[in-house]
């Protein structure tokens, strides 16, 4: 009787034990999306709505291989507005090497939920696939856009 007691006992700590390693715990926000996916950052919805390659921007030929054009919307889903430059909320980087916005966007203020079209434009090496970091103005909070 001893041996069943046991036994039954062994069964239902491990029934116990599953079930509490089998309950979702919640992991991390996700950080990296692809083209036409909504990503949701702080007081932003941002969406990387169109990827364009060409040579020639403003009838200059790029000093690298391409002229990479990125095309976002973005709402300000806050209560207040806020500013939005390419200087401080986007970050290029191919190899250690950080590109810098030939718009010079300047700052734009985005009204409560108001949207924009945001353009930035990078004269860069061609690769397979780029990425490109949005900072929402939280030092720590970043996402990035892949593309292929």
């Amino acid at each position: 009787m001893k041996k069943l007691f046991c036994f039954c006992s062994l069964i239902a700590l491990s029934l116990l034990m599953t079930g509490c390693f089998s309950v979702e715990q919640p992991g991390e926000a996700k950080t990296e999306y692809s083209l036409n996916e909504i990503a949701n950052i702080d007081f932003y919805e941002i969406t990387l709505n169109d990827v364009v390659t060409t040579t020639h921007y403003q009838d200059v030929p790029p000093a690298n291989d391409t002229y990479l054009m990125f095309e976002f919307k973005i709402t300000n889903d806050d209560e207040q507005a806020h500013v939005l430059s390419s200087a401080t909320n986007f970050r290029f980087i191919i190899d250690d090497m950080t590109y810098t916005d030939l718009n010079h966007n300047k700052d734009i203020t985005i009204q409560p939920g108001e949207s924009i079209m945001y353009q930035v434009i990078y004269d860069v090496p061609e690769e397979d696939h780029y990425q490109i970091l949005f900072y929402s103005g939280v030092v720590s909070n970043n996402i990035a856009f892949t593309t292929k």
